[in-house]
């Protein structure tokens, strides 16, 4: 029995026998750490391969898409999606557009003519809508423009976030991937907060809540430096309902969180500088 579960678990290319010692592969390890099935897993792996080259970066449209699971949880209304479309920007329209959703398709599907693929144009509608809720629009606000009810646009964002999740977790196993690791972990905060980027630093620090966020980045706290440096004093006061004892609590979180960054950077350029000695040693 153990040797037909080997047998089987080599054949779908998640271990190898190395020495006599069974050894996950890189697409094993993926689907361990995503949580997916195979089929799941690799088709995750080939579209971030797909898309590595000519991943757009003018908006978070790209990543929102690939962000987006296959199951759709909003049905697609094809006269908003139209409407949707005309408010993009060039560069989003073209994105569409190499994604199959042209102006003369949606006319099209409008029409009633069964055009262009339909998973594709499926996630994308899914991806319009979130991409409402990341630039911080309520929920029941874009429940009401997409015309669907909160808790399906909800459990379309927790799945979303789930399965970005996913993402960077097999990117992490195949070096190739490296522009989706460093750039899906900030993304998924975004997702989990459905935040701006400049609240993201703030949000690290522990008991600090999106709305609590906006209080200090209004007070003019931007930065975790800028935390840092305050006085619990000058912190409470500056921000609403803020108590003494909670400003100093951020104050220290955020001292300790620019500690340990420091940490980490000293340790990679210890790493970095003994890997150039050895080289410059061996020359």
């Amino acid at each position: 029995m153990v040797d037909d579960a080997v047998k089987l678990l080599r054949q779908q290319g998640l271990v190898r026998i190395t020495a006599g010692t069974i050894v996950a592969t890189r697409l094993g390890r993926a689907a361990t750490r995503a949580h997916l099935t195979v089929a799941e897993t690799r088709l995750a792996l080939s579209r971030l391969i797909e898309s590595r080259s000519n991943l757009d970066l003018s908006s978070p449209l790209h990543l929102l898409y690939l962000s987006v699971p296959a199951s759709p949880r909003v049905p697609v209304n094809w006269a908003l999606m139209l409407d949707e479309f005309l408010t993009l920007t060039d560069e989003q329209r073209a994105l569409c557009e190499r994604l199959g959703a042209s102006e003369g398709v949606l006319l099209r599907r409008l029409r009633g003519e069964k055009v262009g693929d339909e998973e594709q144009l499926s996630r994308l509608f899914q991806t319009l809508l979130l991409r409402h809720l990341v630039a911080e629009e309520s929920l029941v606000e874009v429940s009401r423009r997409f015309q669907t009810n909160r808790g399906r646009a909800q459990a379309l964002l927790q799945a979303t976030s789930s399965y970005c999740a996913a993402l960077q977790a097999i990117s992490a196993e195949f070096e190739e991937l490296w522009p989706f690791r460093e750039l899906l972990p900030q993304f998924l905060l975004r997702l989990s907060f459905c935040a701006g980027t400049e609240l993201l630093a703030l949000l690290e620090l522990p008991g600090v809540k999106k709305a609590r966020a906006k209080q200090l980045l209004s007070a003019g706290f931007s930065t975790l430096a800028s935390l840092a440096a305050a006085k619990a004093e000058e912190l409470a006061d500056k921000v609403e309902h803020l108590s003494k004892r909670s400003a100093r609590a951020i104050v220290q979180a955020a001292q300790l969180h620019l500690r340990m960054r420091a940490e980490e950077l000293r340790e990679e350029a210890d790493v970095v500088a003994a890997a150039a000695e050895g080289k410059s040693s061996e020359i």
